[in-house]
């Protein structure tokens, strides 16, 4: 039956995926190169040094994953030997897809090399990818909230009754992750789930890394968002992040097509050839420039 499903998911996920693609092919197809290439030359150079700090920034954010939880998990290992590891491993999941197998598959191995033991890795990895939902889980109700108090037009399916459903169920995720950073050993030592989530300070510190590194992402893609399209930064987190979360559930290689559809689809009114230009900058500082250092890096590692 488990066979099955996972069969399911991963045609649905496929066809998503293609869809999407297609989609994005089909608007780039109407679109001239040169229309593109002006588009990106109109994007100011403050605009550009703004988003390479911010894609920085997030990037040193995410060090701070593999340190917590690995502190969590009782290793010692020193900071300046997690930044390189947890560098190249979130850089290639962010690029490659299917995180779960990449991006951990790479750690194992490097981590495994600086002696740290496998039940630590797997320790740290579970703890810090369990705070990582729950941050995205807390995200989505804010957005939520967002849409409640001033409504999006663009965004008729997050205001159905399936949409609200998933509102609650993140609710109840981000609420029950909390609590378990709150909670009592002897009350909660039935929920074996749990376990995986670091008591006090450290799971708080975790769920606000989440936060965080979402925050530095969008950041870095909304100062190069053209004028036309007239949106402050609340507003624009909510189709972000909505586009966001569709990209990683894809498991396409840099939620490529997914998330940039997505995004396209949330802005029609918009210049097409802005969007796609400002798309295209962001990919190549977040995704492809980090990319190429990263593999050199491991390359010789």
């Amino acid at each position: 039956m488990r066979t099955f499903l996972n069969v399911i998911i991963g045609v649905v996920l496929f066809a998503a995926a293609a869809a999407a693609l297609h989609y994005l092919y089909q608007v780039i197809r109407e679109t001239s190169v040169r229309e593109i290439h002006e588009a990106i030359k109109a994007i100011p150079r403050f605009r550009l040094l703004a988003a390479g700090f911010f894609v920085l920034c997030a990037y040193i954010t995410m060090t701070a994953y593999d340190m917590l939880g690995l502190r969590w998990a009782r290793s010692s290992l020193s900071y300046s030997k997690i930044v390189p590891v947890s560098l190249i491993g979130d850089i290639f999941n962010a690029n490659i897809g299917f995180s779960a197998l990449v991006g951990s598959a790479i750690k194992f191995r490097l981590y495994t090399r600086l002696n740290v033991p496998l039940g630590t890795i797997i320790r740290a990895i579970a703890a810090y990818t369990t705070a990582y939902w729950a941050g995205v889980s807390f995200l989505l109700v804010i957005c939520r909230l967002v849409m409640f108090f001033a409504p999006n037009p663009s965004l008729p399916a997050l205001h159905s009754p399936l949409a609200t459903a998933f509102i609650i169920a993140a609710s109840f995720v981000s609420i029950l992750y909390l609590a378990a950073c709150c909670r009592n050993a002897g009350l909660w030592s039935r929920f074996k789930l749990l376990s995986l989530v670091p008591r006090g300070g450290l799971g708080i510190k975790l769920f606000a890394v989440a936060i965080l590194e979402w925050l530095f992402i969008a950041l870095a893609f909304f100062v190069l968002l053209p004028a036309t399209v007239p949106s402050d930064f609340p507003s624009f987190s909510v189709g972000y992040l909505f586009s966001h979360v569709l990209g990683i559930a894809s498991q396409a290689p840099g939620g490529l097509g997914v998330f940039d559809s997505g995004w396209l689809l949330l802005n029609k009114n918009a210049d097409t050839a802005s969007l796609l230009g400002s798309l295209a900058v962001f990919r190549l500082l977040f995704y492809v420039i980090p990319f190429c250092c990263a593999a050199c890096f491991f390359l010789v590692w």
